[in-house]
C-alpha cells in the first residue's frame, strides 16, 4: 500500500468512528429545524386566540399566527447555530408587553425529531423540531 493510501486509510478511520456529538465540533456548528407548532392550550389573551410567535437567537423567526386550542400550524424554520447551546421562546404578541409562553434550550443532536413543552402566561404549547450536525 503506498503512503498517501496509507494516510487515506487513516483520515477515514478517523472520521468515521467519531459520535455526532464529535462530529459537531470538527464541523464548527448545528442546525436547528423547527417543523411545527401546537397549542394544547391558549389562554394568554383573556379574549380570543394567542397570537404566536417564536424567537431564535433574540430574533424573530416566525410568526405572529393566531392560535386558539387544539390549532397545529407548520413553522419549517431552519436555523444554524455554532455555540455550545441556544435559546427557543415563545411569545404572545400583544399591544404592550408581549407575553412569554415559554422557552426551551437546544445543545446537541437529537437523532429524529423531538418535542419541547413549554407553558407561560396561562397557555401551554409543542414544538416540534430536530437538531442535527
Amino acid at each position: 500500500m503506498s503512503t498517501l493510501n496509507q494516510l487515506n486509510a487513516i483520515d477515514e478511520t478517523l472520521f468515521t468512528e467519531l459520535t455526532a456529538e464529535q462530529s459537531e465540533i470538527v464541523e464548527g456548528g448545528m442546525f436547528l429545524k423547527i417543523y411545527s407548532i401546537e397549542s394544547v392550550v391558549s389562554r394568554a389573551d383573556v379574549a380570543g386566540a394567542d397570537d404566536a410567535y417564536i424567537k431564535f437567537q433574540g430574533n424573530k423567526v416566525w410568526g405572529d399566527k393566531t392560535m386558539s386550542t387544539g390549532d397545529v400550524r407548520s413553522v419549517n424554520v431552519l436555523r444554524y447555530f455554532d455555540k455550545t447551546f441556544e435559546t427557543v421562546s415563545l411569545f404572545d404578541e400583544d399591544w404592550g408587553r408581549d407575553d412569554h409562553l415559554g422557552s426551551f434550550t437546544v445543545s446537541r443532536p437529537t437523532n429524529g425529531l423531538a418535542v419541547a413543552s413549554v407553558s407561560g402566561s396561562g397557555s401551554k404549547y409543542n414544538v416540534y423540531y430536530e437538531v442535527y450536525a
